[in-house]
């Protein structure tokens, strides 16, 4: 397996700094910063500055924006970061340049059509070239390594002969490997190798593999990724899969499925269609799949994605389908893309139901979720097209991931799941643009069910394309929020059992989010607040 992306840039060391009120223009050259990942859309632009302050946990990833101006090509680089209590000290930084695709039509009513801002392609060459007037955006993300000593932290940012003063507080707390909001998605490495090459070739695993560690690095989990499904192998009167050899070890069930996966993590078997059903080579691949787990030793964790958004025809099927599993495969979890119904309370385990359903008028309220919680069910959620319209402009009030939204609608998501008090975070698809190319690149158009980028977080970095000499996966700014709401979900979690908790909390809370719809749409407060909570995690913290 090889690693997806290596930092660009290259470190050059600075025994001490001193830093800098105002960046330095000795070249015609210019650096602002903006803490945090808001990004320009339309006309409007993130307040800049002339200083960068970052503040976060050990193992967090800082996101932030840099405005860069300046004539040609300079280099883009970083000083070490002196603190007063220790030597200077090396953090990894990555630069990225934000690309853009082009619009032709609304996702949803209002919506800004023309460029807009989503690929993230790595700088190259440390060196950054810039030929209109306006300027160009750069992404940044700073990581905190676990074993970094709390405090102040002074450094540089430097474009040509500009320096742009870094301030970093790093906080005592630790961000856990185990999510307080658990982020599950789906991916096809078919649609890899479509999205790459537009045709099959022997690099499915490989390219499979820089996905799922790029998720991974977002704190995002695949289900159930793989390239062929397991075959059945009957010894006696027993079934079991062959997951380590078929087709090939590489491509295995397990190298694909369960190598990278932490612990702590739900994985997927595949599911049979629901017409299939009745046939017994259904039944015998539930026994072989409860043959197989004791071989995993994961006790708890594999799950079976067995229906999703079953209409309510579906109703007898499914409940017989989950009966089925309940008796042939009874260690799987049982998820369903549902709201909550009686008759499925005794035989779901993860209830799925989508954002827009869940306090809606004649839907299930969430006293009935939380007493499904109380009965050892999990509810998680997931956003769909049902916010922006499936087949035609609408606006529900409900967040969702398409590219012409502004950053507060991923970054509301931890904070709404927070107050209802949701298990985990479902996101249907990250790469279902991919299958369409070369008819369609998704460099062109991420036009889906209505929208700009639904189902396509990532995009294809084709070797030879864009300065790029290998195949690998470039990530879009939406994972990036997607991130930035799963470290929230963190310090809120925290607030919520520190001891003592403080007064001006619950208040705060309650302004910012009051239900799916009603929730402040401006990015800065749930910056700010977060701010304000660690820096008071830090104070009570021994």
């Amino acid at each position: 397996m090889r690693l997806i992306f290596l930092p660009l840039i290259l470190l050059h060391f600075c025994a001490s700094l001193q830093a800098e009120d105002h960046p330095k223009d000795l070249a015609q050259t210019s650096i602002l910063a903006s803490a945090g990942a808001e990004k320009p859309l339309g006309t409007f632009e993130p307040k800049l500055d002339h200083k960068l302050s970052l503040a976060g946990s050990r193992l967090e990833t800082l996101n932030f924006v840099l405005k860069l101006r300046g004539n040609g090509c300079n280099r883009i680089s970083f000083s070490a970061l002196s603190s007063k209590d220790s030597p200077p000290r090396w953090f990894t930084l990555r630069f990225y340049e934000m690309l853009t695709i082009t619009s032709r039509q609304p996702s949803f009513p209002g919506a800004f059509v023309g460029k807009l801002y989503d690929p993230l392609l790595p700088v190259q060459n440390e060196k950054i070239c810039i030929d209109q007037a306006s300027g160009k955006w750069i992404w940044g993300e700073l990581d905190i390594p676990a074993q970094t000593p709390p405090g102040e932290y002074r450094g540089t940012i430097n474009f040509g002969k500009s320096l742009l003063p870094l301030e970093l507080t790093v906080w005592k707390m630790t961000i856990p490997d185990k999510p307080a909001l658990p982020s599950y998605t789906e991916m096809s490495t078919w649609y890899n190798l479509k999205g790459h090459f537009g045709e099959w070739r022997p690099q499915e695993a490989e390219l499979a593999q820089k996905y799922i560690a790029e998720l991974r690095k977002h704190r995002i989990i695949d289900i159930t990724t793989l390239i062929t499904w397991p075959p059945v192998i009957k010894t006696g009167e027993r079934f079991r899969l062959d997951i380590k050899n078929s087709p090939t070890p590489d491509q295995s069930f397990t190298s694909i499925n369960l190598q990278q996966r932490p612990a702590w993590a739900y994985f997927g078997f595949p599911t049979v269609p629901p017409a299939d059903i009745s046939k017994k080579k259904t039944d015998e691949y539930l026994q072989a799949v409860e043959g197989t787990l004791p071989e995993i030793n994961r006790p708890g964790k594999a799950i079976i994605y067995l229906w999703d958004e079953p209409k309510e025809e579906d109703l007898p099927r499914l409940i017989e389908y989950c009966k089925k599993v309940r008796r042939l495969a009874p260690s799987l979890k049982i998820m369903v893309t549902i709201h909550y119904l009686p008759e499925l309370a005794g035989l779901v385990d993860i209830f799925v139901p989508v954002m827009d359903l869940f306090d809606a008028e004649d839907s299930p309220r969430s006293e009935q979720y939380r007493q499904l919680q109380k009965n050892g069910r999990e509810v998680w959620w997931y956003v769909s097209c049902m916010s922006h319209g499936c087949e035609a402009l609408q606006d529900s009030g409900r967040p969702d991931f398409v590219i012409d939204r502004p950053s507060v609608y991923i970054r509301s998501i931890a904070w709404l799941a927070h107050k209802y008090g949701i298990n985990g975070f479902l996101y249907y698809f990250v790469n279902y643009a991919y299958q369409f190319y070369p008819e369609r690149d998704p460099w062109q158009s991420l036009w889906d069910f209505s929208g700009h980028g639904d189902g396509t977080l990532f995009y294809p970095g084709r070797a030879s394309e864009r300065g790029l000499k290998t195949e690998m996966p470039l990530p879009s700014i939406r994972l990036k929020l997607w991130r930035e709401t799963s470290y929230d979900a963190e310090y809120l979690k925290w607030i919520d059992s520190v001891t003592p908790r403080p007064t001006w909390w619950p208040a705060e809370f309650a302004s910012l989010v009051q239900n799916t719809q009603k929730w402040s749409r401006d990015y800065t407060r749930y910056h700010s607040l977060r701010q304000r909570i660690g820096q008071y995690l830090n104070q009570v913290s021994e």
